[in-house]
Parts: C-alpha cells; structure tokens; sequence
C-alpha cells in the first residue's frame, strides 16, 4: 500500500543475518512476548500429539473453544478462532466491509491495512503524549456518525496504557445507537491485573456491535503456533464461522492452547514477575539521562529519546549490534523516529539492556 510501511516486531532472522548473529545469541526485546513461556505443559501436550500430524485437525477446534469458553466466563457458542487475532481483523472489515473507519493513533498497524483492504477510508483520531496517549472520549464521540467501524487496543500497543471502561462503555453505548461496529483489541488484557475491571467481555451477549479481539500469542508465548480469538455474539458467530478459512488452527495449536489455558500456577507467576521485573526495567530506564519511559500497563514499554545524538533507527541499529533487539516505533502513525518499544523480558535480560542504553548514551 503506497505509503504506508507494514512493520511488526520479531524479526530475529532478519537481524541475524544482517548482524551476522546465531539466533541463540539474540535477546527480542522488540516482540511482545511471555519470556516465561510457554508453559512446560506445552511442549509435553505437543510431543503426545506428534502422530496427529497425518490426520486433519478438528475444524471445529471444540477443545480449544471449551477451555478458552471457561477461562474468559463466557459461552463457546460466543468464540470464532483464528490463525492470529490478525486472521480475525480482516476476516471483520471483510465481513461488514466499513466504507469509512476511526481508528485511535498510535496503535496496531494491521487496523489500517484491514480496512483498506476492503476500499474503506480512515479517519484517525490522535492519542496526544502530552495527555499521556489518552482516549480523547469526547473527540471520539463526535466523529462516531461519519464512520461505520471502529478500532481500539486495549491496553494499547504500543503506549501501553489502559483506556477507563467508563470512557469505553461511553462510546459502545453511542456506536450502538447509530450501528456502529466497535472492534476492541485485548489482546494485553492478560498481563492485567484484575483484567475484568477493565475488560468489555461481559458486553458481548448484551449487544452485537461490539466484538472483542484475544490472543494466545503473548501471554501464553505461542506466537509460532498462531491462535487468536474473537468473543461476540452468538449471532454473528454462527455466521463467521461459515465464511472463515476452514482448519485454521492446527492440531498442535489446539492441543498447545487447551494445556496453556489450564495452566493456572504458570499465569500466577508469570503475571508476578512480568509486573516486578517492568517496575524494575521502568525505574532504571527512568533513571538515563536522554530517555523518557511512559508508563505501562501491559508487557512492554514506550520509551521517548530526549538524547540530541540518537534516533530511534540509529539506536535500533546499535543494540542490534550488541544482539539486542527493539522495536523501532517510526512506522506508527502518530509517532516519529524519537521512539522505541521496549517488551519486558526477566531480569537478567533487562539488565543487558540497561547497561548497554546507559553506555550508548553516556558515550
């Protein structure tokens, strides 16, 4: 799409064949992934499995869907799955095909490919650094009757910050008074505490405007094995399920989710380290002269450089010299090449990185 860069985090071969690096040598911080994953069970639940590699995987994914079903609280007949919520997005705008679509700026950049995919304009609603990227609710609101869909990350990627449900309810209740479609990505829900303070899950079943998007690819570390999730009315559904690719999910996918989702010692400690290890990461990076770290709700955190000497590329391109690798954030509208994204990862990690921003900078 002219124009328009398409750019994701994760590019580890690319960066070691550039770097003339072996993978093992290579900490991402640029893809926001579990670094305590996936959970053990897994890998066992795989290797059970292997011999299921010569038969067709169950096209209804009913394993998958029951456990996800009792994780969420809601009913299966309300998931569609997908390979990746990415999968989900597009098969959305294909479906209601929005001639003109809100989305909030800076965020996920397969929003606006999606949508004009499918010949549909964008209106771009900016989510200012001096508010501290928050909802402008009001803005919303108003350009709500031009516009026939509408995208939101929650927590946002790559800002990191949680949207009030309150503000969210707001704007869900105006979309379903003029048929609005409200596409709410959640996919960093997980890495929330108390996530149904803040999740708009529970709207699903009351209303079918409003379709809330999941992932098993961060929390749960299974970005290989692409799984992602839409919770919505049983209604559409039903629908949605006759229209998708069919044996999008893959036997070891299933099999890997069901064991993920039931790993309940593994969330519990993954979302106490995850939240340590980011207090930790966002006070030292704090503490460099040039770098401005905004605060983050989910496992990953936008960094502002203040540093006169370096950009965003530049820096990218250094760290990636020391096997270091972030996330260049200039491809996200609204943002330029005075930002990175920097995923949280253990301590140790961190502070590899730590040492190497305070080096590069000070010298």
């Amino acid at each position: 799409m002219k124009g328009f860069k398409r750019e994701h985090g994760g590019n580890r071969l690319e960066v070691a064949w550039a770097h003339g690096h072996s993978l093992d040598q290579l900490i991402d911080f640029s893809a926001n992934i579990n670094p305590f994953g996936p959970p053990p069970s897994v890998f066992e639940s795989i290797r059970e499995n292997l011999s299921e590699v010569a038969h067709y995987p169950d096209h209804e994914s009913r394993g998958l869907k029951e456990a996800l079903a009792e994780y969420l609280s809601v009913k299966p007949s309300s998931i569609i799955l997908g390979n990746g919520s990415v999968e989900l997005i597009y098969l959305l705008t294909n479906y209601f095909r929005p001639r003109v679509a809100l989305i909030a700026a800076p965020t996920f950049c397969e929003y606006e490919l999606a949508i004009k995919a499918v010949g549909g304009e964008v209106i771009h609603i900016q989510l200012e650094k001096k508010d501290g990227f928050t909802i402008p609710t009001d803005e919303i609101l108003e350009v709500l009757p031009r516009v026939q869909m509408v995208f939101l990350c929650n927590p946002n990627n790559p800002t990191g910050n949680l949207f009030a449900k309150e503000d969210l309810l707001q704007i869900l209740e105006r979309a379903d008074e003029l048929k609005v479609v409200l596409i709410l990505d959640e996919a960093y829900m997980d890495f929330v505490e108390e996530r149904e303070r803040f999740s708009l899950i529970r709207e699903v079943e009351k209303r079918e405007n409003i379709f809330v998007l999941g992932s098993l690819t961060k929390f749960f570390a299974l970005a290989g094995l692409r799984v992602g999730y839409a919770v919505a009315n049983s209604r559409f559904v039903g629908e949605l399920n006759f229209i998708k690719n069919p044996w999008n999910i893959n036997c070891f996918a299933q099999v890997a989710g069901v064991s993920a989702l039931r790993d309940i010692e593994f969330m519990k400690r993954s979302r106490i380290k995850i939240r340590e290890n980011g207090r930790h990461l966002f006070t030292a990076l704090s503490g460099i002269n040039g770098l401005k770290p905004y605060p983050s709700q989910a496992n990953f955190i936008l960094v502002e450089i203040k540093h006169w000497a370096w950009n965003s590329k530049k820096l990218q391109n250094e760290l990636a010299r020391r096997r270091l690798l972030i996330r260049d954030c200039e491809s996200f509208r609204g943002l330029n090449n005075r930002f990175i994204r920097l995923a949280i990862r253990t301590r140790e990690e961190n502070e590899k990185l730590i040492d190497a921003l305070k080096e590069i900078l000070s010298s």
